[in-house]
C-alpha cells in the first residue's frame, strides 16, 4: 500500500514538474504589469505608542532554556475593534527559584489598545500578572463565549487566562487541565482539528535539560561552559489536548498519531494544506526532523514529511503560512539556524496527497548570510500591490567574541531583520531601504502581524531578547486597495478559527486561512488581510467555514473592514473608531447596514 504511495506520488511530481515552468512563466507574465513603484517602509514607534517593556533584564548565563527567548501576541481581548499586545516574558535567569523569580521580577505585559495609535499597559487591572520563565503567548476563545482567552506557555508551564467579559482575567490553568507540565513549552497552535465546534491545543515541547549538571560545568576561558545546543539533550514529547467543551483539556496525543520521540519542538502550526476541510498539523523541530502531519478526518493524523518532502533536518524555528504565489494553495515558509538557508514550501499538493518543493532559491531567498539565525515572521502584503511580501526577524544565539572578552555576561550576536517584496514572484531584499530600524542590530525572537491602527496597512511587534518591545508602524505609500474580513462562527468557535477564505476580483484571487500559532511562539491577529492592487472591488468572497459549510457574499467596496457571519447571508462594515465593548456573539447589525 505504502509502495503504491511512492509511486503515485513519484508520478505527480514528474507531472508537476513538467508543468511546472511553463505555468510560472505564464504567472510572471500576467502578474508584470502589477510591478510595484514604491518602497515598503516601516517607522519604529514603540516608544511614542506606550510600549514600554524589558525582556529577560537580567546576567545571561549561556543557558539553553534562556536563550531562546518568546515571542508576542496581537488580539482584540475587549472586543472594541482594534487589537490589544500582550508580550509574555522569560523574567530572569533560570538558576533562580520560583519564589526568587516571583519577588525580583515583573512577567509579561498586557498593552490595551487605546485606538489612537497608542496603548496602556493594563496587566495589573486586566488581572494577569504572572511572573515566570515565559516562551509563547496565543489568543483564542477557548471557551467558546465570544472573548479571547490568553494562553502562555513557558518552562514547566501551560497557563490559560480565562476572559471574563469585563476587561478582566482569572486563571483558569489548573481547572483546564494545563498548569503545571513536565515540557520546556514552546509555541503552541489551536484549531478545531477533529470539527466538532471548540478549539483544541497542540504545544511543542523541547529538551530534557540537564539541570542537574549546571552547578558542575567546567570552566572555559575563566567562565563556565556554555549548555545552549540543544543536540546534546534527548527531545522532550510534544503535548496535544483535545477540548472537552468549555475549555477544558484532555492529552490525547498518542490517541491522535502525533507522538514523535524524536523531534524538539520550538513551533507548531495548523493549517488546511491538502485543502480538505481538515487542518493539518507541522511541527518545526529543533536540530532534529521537522513533521508534517495529514488530518485523516477521523480524530487521527498520519505522518507524511517523507512523502510531501518537508522531512526537514535543519533547525526549525518560526513558521508562516500563505499562499504566496496566489495558486489557491496553502505554502509555508519557515526560518532556520546559523549555516541554514530559510525554506519556501511551494504547496504542490493534488488529491489530497500533501506535495511541497523547496523554492527558497528559485524564488530568490537564498543564498542569505550564513550567520542568521531566524526566528518571528510573516507573509502578508505590506504596500498593497496583490502579493504577499516576507518578514524575517534575526537574531544569533552564539556570542559575540568581542562581549566574550570584556564582559562577564557576554551577549549574543545581533543582527539585521530582513524584508523581502515580492515582484513577480520573485522575493527581492528591501531591507535597506524599508527604514532605519531595518538598519539597526538587535537579537531579534518573536513577530506578530496586525493592523493596530486600523489603516489598512499591516504593521508588526518585535521582541528583542533582553531588550524591549519594538512597533514597526507600517508607512508605506499604498500601491493598491485592501480589504480586511473579520469572522465570526457559530458557537464555540466564535471567532471562525480554520475558517478558509477566498476574494475575487476580476483576474484576482486571494486565499487566506484564519490561523493562531505562526511566527515565533506567538500569533498575529485574528483578522483576514488582502491587499487587492488595483481592484476597487471585490465581487465574490466565499468563507469555507470550520465546520465545512460554506457561504458566499459581494460585491464589496474595497479600503474597508467587514465581518461576515457563519448564521446569515450578507456583510456588515466595521467602523474605524472604538465600539461598546461587548462579545460578538451577540452583536447584531442593530448598528451597522447589514448590506
Amino acid at each position: 500500500m505504502r509502495a503504491n504511495r511512492y509511486i503515485a506520488l513519484f508520478v505527480l511530481v514528474a507531472t508537476l514538474a513538467c508543468s511546472g515552468a511553463e505555468r510560472e512563466a505564464a504567472e510572471v507574465a500576467e502578474e508584470s504589469a502589477s510591478t510595484p513603484t514604491g518602497p515598503i517602509v516601516f517607522a519604529e514607534v514603540a516608544a511614542q505608542a506606550g510600549l514600554d517593556f524589558r525582556h529577560f533584564n537580567d546576567r545571561r548565563n549561556a543557558l539553553l532554556p534562556e536563550d531562546n527567548g518568546s515571542g508576542l501576541a496581537f488580539g482584540d481581548y475587549d472586543n472594541d475593534g482594534f487589537d490589544d499586545l500582550y508580550v509574555p516574558n522569560l523574567a530572569g535567569s533560570v538558576l533562580l527559584s520560583r519564589e526568587e523569580l516571583a519577588a525580583r521580577r515583573t512577567g509579561g505585559k498586557l498593552f490595551r489598545n487605546l485606538a489612537d495609535g497608542s496603548f496602556e499597559e493594563v496587566t495589573a487591572a486586566a488581572g494577569v500578572e504572572h511572573v515566570g520563565w515565559h516562551n509563547g503567548a496565543v489568543w483564542a476563545d477557548v471557551d467558546g463565549d465570544g472573548w479571547l482567552d490568553l494562553l502562555i506557555t513557558g518552562l514547566d508551564e501551560i497557563a490559560l487566562f480565562r476572559n471574563l467579559g469585563n476587561g478582566t482575567f482569572e486563571n483558569a490553568g489548573a481547572d483546564a487541565g494545563l498548569g503545571r507540565v513536565d515540557c520546556i513549552a514552546n509555541g503552541p497552535a489551536l484549531a478545531d482539528f477533529d470539527r466538532d465546534g471548540d478549539l483544541d491545543l497542540y504545544v511543542p515541547c523541547y529538551v530534557d535539560f540537564p539541570w542537574e549538571r549546571v552547578p558542575e560545568r567546567p570552566e572555559v576561558g575563566g567562565r563556565p561552559a556554555t549548555m545552549t545546543t540543544p543536540a546534546n539533550y534527548p527531545p522532550q514529547q510534544d503535548l496535544f489536548f483535545e477540548n472537552d467543551g468549555g475549555g477544558r483539556f484532555t492529552e490525547i496525543a498518542a490517541r491522535a498519531g502525533t507522538v514523535d520521540s524524536t523531534g524538539r519542538g520550538l513551533q507548531a502550526v495548523f493549517a488546511d494544506f491538502d485543502d480538505d476541510g481538515w487542518p493539518d498539523l507541522y511541527v518545526a523541530n529543533d536540530q532534529s526532523f521537522d513533521r508534517l502531519y495529514r488530518n485523516r478526518g477521523d480524530g487521527t493524523f498520519e505522518e507524511v514529511s517523507i512523502e510531501a518532502g518537508t522531512r526537514d533536518p535543519r533547525a526549525g524555528m518560526g513558521a508562516a503560512v500563505a499562499d504566496y504565489d496566489r495558486d489557491g494553495r496553502l505554502d509555508l515558509f519557515l526560518t532556520h539556524w546559523v549555516g541554514e538557508e530559510n525554506a519556501l514550501y511551494r504547496n504542490l499538493s493534488e488529491d489530497r496527497l500533501l506535495l511541497f518543493a523547496d523554492a527558497t532559491l528559485r524564488h530568490g531567498l537564498a543564498p542569505i548570510d550564513p550567520a542568521l539565525v531566524g526566528w518571528g515572521t510573516g507573509i502578508f502584503d505590506f504596500e498593497l500591490d496583490g502579493n504577499d511580501d516576507l518578514l524575517v526577524v534575526n537574531g544569533s544565539t552564539v556570542e559575540d567574541e568581542w562581549t566574550l572578552e570584556v564582559l562577564t555576561d557576554p551577549k549574543m550576536i545581533p543582527q539585521k531583520m530582513l524584508l523581502y517584496r515580492n515582484v513577480n514572484g520573485r522575493f527581492e531584499d528591501v531591507s535597506a531601504t524599508a527604514g532605519a530600524v531595518f538598519g539597526e542590530l538587535i537579537v531579534g525572537r518573536g513577530a506578530s502581524f496586525a493592523d493596530y491602527d486600523r489603516d489598512g496597512l499591516i504593521d508588526v511587534a518585535v521582541l528583542v531578547h533582553n531588550g524591549p518591545v519594538l512597533l514597526l508602524a507600517n508607512r508605506s505609500p499604498a500601491q493598491g486597495h485592501w480589504l480586511e474580513v473579520e469572522l465570526v462562527g457559530d458557537a464555540p468557535n466564535r471567532w471562525a478559527i480554520g475558517a478558509r477564505v477566498t476574494v475575487e476580483s476580476g483576474e484576482l484571487r486571494r486565499v487566506r486561512q484564519l490561523l493562531v500559532g505562526e511566527s515565533w511562539a506567538g500569533s498575529n491577529a485574528p483578522v483576514l488581510h488582502f491587499g487587492l492592487g488595483g481592484a476597487g472591488e471585490v465581487s465574490r468572497i466565499e468563507v469555507r467555514w470550520p465546520d465545512g459549510s460554506v457561504t458566499e457574499s459581494g460585491p464589496v467596496g474595497a479600503d474597508k473592514r467587514i465581518r461576515l457571519w457563519q448564521d446569515r447571508s450578507g456583510w456588515t462594515e466595521v467602523p474605524a473608531a472604538p465600539r461598546p465593548s461587548r462579545p460578538w456573539g451577540e452583536d447584531g447589525p442593530t448598528e451597522e447596514a447589514e448590506r
